[in-house]
């Protein structure tokens, strides 16, 4: 489907700038604080655009240093992304 390519360090959606390499969020050109594990669920989600991303999947792809407990945590953290959206 139409994700993001691997190689595209930038991706702009609406008023929003996640860079990929810089581990930056911005709206508006204003750098938005989000932790790591948030901003791996938004990069995942972005990659992903238009698939169903799970929880496992989530999980799986955020490595052994972020790894969440299914439900909760993931719920959790998406909680975290829609509020700073």
């Amino acid at each position: 489907m139409g994700g993001v390519r691997p190689s595209k360090q930038i991706v702009r959606f609406g008023s929003f700038e996640l860079n990929f390499r810089a581990g930056e969020l911005r709206k508006l050109g204003v750098k938005i604080k989000l932790q790591e594990q948030p901003f791996q669920v938004l990069q995942i989600l972005l990659e992903q655009q238009g698939e169903i991303v799970t929880r496992k999947n989530c999980n799986r792809r955020s490595g052994p240093a972020i790894h969440m407990s299914i439900s909760t945590t993931v719920s959790t953290t998406l909680s975290s992304v829609c509020a700073k959206l």
